[in-house]
């Protein structure tokens, strides 16, 4: 269940905890706690989305229907979070992706 690498970023964002692994992978679960509660205590994993390399950074999109991920080798994945389906890949730098941010106004990435 747990990463088998290093975490090397997570994101929050409505119930849903986003981690990127060293292990080429990023995992998607599902939180519902309480202040005070540990993490690992009440998370269920959803997906295990598997890159060709290691990712280095991810986020959700502010209604949490996409994931999206960044990796050493400048690709940028996007997931549908409710199939769990990689929508599309898209080569996009020469070197490591190391943030991936997104417009609060637009779904923009």
């Amino acid at each position: 269940m747990a990463h088998d690498d290093a975490v090397s970023s997570i994101f929050w964002n409505k119930g849903l905890l986003a981690t990127a692994s060293w292990d080429s992978t990023a995992k998607l679960w599902s939180y519902s706690g309480h202040v005070g509660v540990k993490i690992q205590s009440c998370a269920q994993l959803l997906a295990e989305l598997d890159h060709d390399t290691r990712v280095t950074c991810v986020t959700l999109t502010s209604d949490s229907s996409h994931l999206v991920s960044g990796t050493t080798d400048g690709r940028v994945y996007i997931w549908d979070t409710n199939t769990y389906g990689l929508i599309g890949k898209y080569e996009v730098h020469l070197g490591e992706i190391r943030e991936i941010g997104r417009a609060s106004c637009r779904e923009r990435v």
